[in-house]
């Protein structure tokens, strides 16, 4: 299947599965304090000390509806490629609550809201959902003021994938163990059928390869992990 293919169906999914955000809700519901703290990855310390918060790939609004409730004095701004996604992100916009900017767009394309504003800029679980990560990291670095961070948290599909994966993906892996610049193949052909959660990430994400990725985008990393795609970079 081609990347065009792939993108195709991935953006009509998001389109058209209203169910797959109402699971998203329920499971940001479920979630407390100690989920976006993981170790020395604490998203809720970076967004006490930032005035400007892009959350890219933002779903329903959950995760920005949760800062919100944290520090309700900041500037939140949501971006996704879904129509359905953030229809139902702005019904979280009611009386009484800091109204968050909700705007439909594709982080490989472009970052709406200007650029050099934010900062911080999230990607919450949403690179592995991407045919052209490396677009997307781009743009979320230009949309960074200088001295914002981006922190990005993904699963690595190399150790977290069904056995039939992993065994095909090993002579990748060796590769960029010992080869750091090595570009592993992203685009997996995923069960569209069954897609949602882990199941519809078509972006092999491994911690190596998004950290190459970031530095392109002119990034310094300030934090990261060796086998968990988790890392906090910043704009000189």
């Amino acid at each position: 299947m081609e990347k065009r293919e792939i993108k195709e169906k991935i953006v009509s999914y998001y389109g058209t599965k209203r169910e797959y955000f109402e699971k998203l809700d329920s499971v940001f519901t479920d979630r407390g304090d100690e989920a976006f703290r993981r170790g020395s990855f604490d998203l809720l310390s970076l967004a006490s000390s930032a005035e400007s918060i892009l959350d890219v790939g933002c779903g329903s609004g959950a995760l920005l509806s949760f800062l919100r409730g944290k520090f309700p004095s900041k500037a939140y701004y949501g971006a996704d490629v879904s129509p359905l996604a953030i229809a139902k992100a702005k019904e979280k916009n009611v009386p009484g609550t800091v109204p968050i900017t909700f705007d439909v767009q594709d982080a490989e394309q472009f970052i709406p809201f200007g650029s050099g504003k934010f900062d911080l800029v999230i990607a919450h679980e949403m690179v592995e959902h991407l045919v052209h990560p490396e677009l997307a990291i781009a743009n979320m670095s230009s949309a960074l003021r200088s001295g914002g961070r981006l922190f990005v948290i993904a699963p690595n599909r190399l150790i977290r994938s069904p056995l039939s994966v992993q065994v095909r993906k090993l002579p990748d892996l060796i590769r960029m163990l010992l080869r750091p610049k090595y570009v592993n193949p992203t685009i997996v052909d995923p069960p569209l059928d069954t897609i949602g959660g882990d199941s519809d990430a078509v972006y092999l994400a491994n911690p190596w390869e998004l950290r190459r990725m970031v530095r392109n985008a002119g990034l310094r990393v300030e934090q990261k992990s060796f086998f968990k795609c988790r890392l906090v970079a910043v704009k000189p």
